[in-house]
């Protein structure tokens, strides 16, 4: 017999993804910048990432992308010498606030240590 998680308390604030789950927790990504590949028509107006791992990333998009999309993803940091190329498929989408969305992603092949080292 299995049982569902637990649902989260009401009154919580947007995006709250319930209890932690992840095999590997995201760590804030600072300057980890990405790039859609190929770039979608219209151009995202706003992106950004809010947290990255070996094994996922969370992005926060100015659209919603359907769980189960795959977004190829260019990694980088501004100013550093590291780019790595990622598939990741969309696992949830909340919205966060009005127009942005926190989209969380997981990798079809986990990152090194070496790129996510070179990523922070």
């Amino acid at each position: 017999m299995t049982t569902d998680p637990p649902s989260p308390p009401p009154g919580l604030p947007p995006g709250y993804e319930g209890p932690e789950r992840r095999r590997q927790p995201r760590q804030p990504a600072g300057p980890v910048r990405f790039m859609l590949i190929p770039e979608p028509e219209p151009p995202l107006r706003f992106s950004g990432v809010k947290d990255i791992s070996a094994h996922g990333i969370r992005l926060m998009l100015d659209r919603p992308f359907g769980v189960g999309t795959v977004l190829d993803l260019k990694l980088f940091r501004p100013g550093g010498t590291l780019e790595c190329y990622a598939s990741a498929k969309v696992v949830n989408v909340v919205e966060a606030l009005t127009g942005l969305f926190l989209t969380g992603c997981a990798f079809d092949r986990p990152l090194s240590e070496d790129q996510l080292r070179g990523l922070l």
